[in-house]
């Protein structure tokens, strides 16, 4: 990517090169009409130990408008209504977005795919898949 200084210790990608930033994952929660530094963006979500990368099929309504790569989200399962049609939701922790994608021409419907803890990945799979999920935006630790 071409770099524009902008200060001895920022360095952004110019227009001339956004281009090569298209398709690119963000690694961070990015605001519109922002100056967009170089570290920004990247191939694929960087995983720690005890992490793993999971998708979910999302409606309007289980998920806030403006949610954005690399918010921190709650990640709430909401199973479907017993014999009493009632259901209990279930918390399976904290997550990161690390992607959206509209997986409808009608715009009703995207994929996430979550950053969660290695130990609930399953869970949430399984519930993400189902379209049984809702995501809480909460502030970054």
């Amino acid at each position: 990517l071409a770099l524009s200084a902008t200060g001895s210790s920022v360095s952004t990608i110019s227009a001339s090169a956004v281009d090569r930033a298209v398709g690119k994952v963000a690694m961070v929660p990015l605001t519109k009409g922002s100056l967009l530094a170089t570290g920004q963006v990247g191939d694929a979500p960087e995983l720690a130990a005890g992490e793993a990368l999971v998708g979910a099929i999302l409606k309007a309504g289980q998920y806030p408008t403006g949610l954005q790569s690399g918010s921190t989200v709650r990640i709430i399962e909401v199973p479907a209504a017993d014999a009493s049609g009632l259901s209990e939701p279930v918390s399976h922790g904290s997550g990161r977005v690390a992607d959206i994608q509209e997986s409808s021409n009608d715009g009703t419907t995207v994929v996430v795919s979550l950053v969660v803890a290695d130990d609930t990945a399953e869970a949430v799979a399984s519930a993400g898949a189902g379209g049984r999920l809702s995501l809480v935006v909460q502030a970054a630790p």
